[in-house]
Formats: structure tokens, C-alpha cells, sequence
């Protein structure tokens, strides 16, 4: 299990970085990004057939 926590924004100008998008409809070409709270729980497991072989997996599911 985990949780993350970071009420942010993040702007990122896409001409000085000469990132050009096709289906960008912004008129000031700025990229923003917000962070938020978030969670997560994950299960792993693994069967080894032997001492150097396995098979493993792992579900996680994140909100």
C-alpha cells in the first residue's frame, strides 16, 4: 500500500521547448500539470521452479 501527497502545478512553455503538438489547441502553448493526493495497493507474487528460474506477476491498482 502507499499514498502520495502533493498539492502542486507545474507549467511547462512548449516553444522554448520545442515541443510541437499537432492537436494542441492552446493559444499560449503552455503545458500545465496539477498534482493531487493520490493512493495505491499492489499484490506481487512470484513461483520459482527452481533456484534460478520463476514466474512472477504483479497487480496494482491506483486512484
Amino acid at each position: 500500500m502507499g499514498g502520495g501527497f502533493g498539492f502542486s502545478k507545474m507549467d511547462f512553455n512548449l516553444e522554448k521547448l520545442n515541443i510541437q503538438f499537432d492537436d494542441y489547441h492552446n493559444e499560449d502553448k503552455i503545458l500545465n500539470l496539477r498534482f493531487g493526493a493520490s493512493t495505491a495497493v499492489g499484490v506481487e507474487g512470484a513461483y520459482f521452479l527452481n533456484k534460478h528460474i520463476g514466474i512472477g506477476g504483479s497487480f496494482v491498482i491506483s486512484f
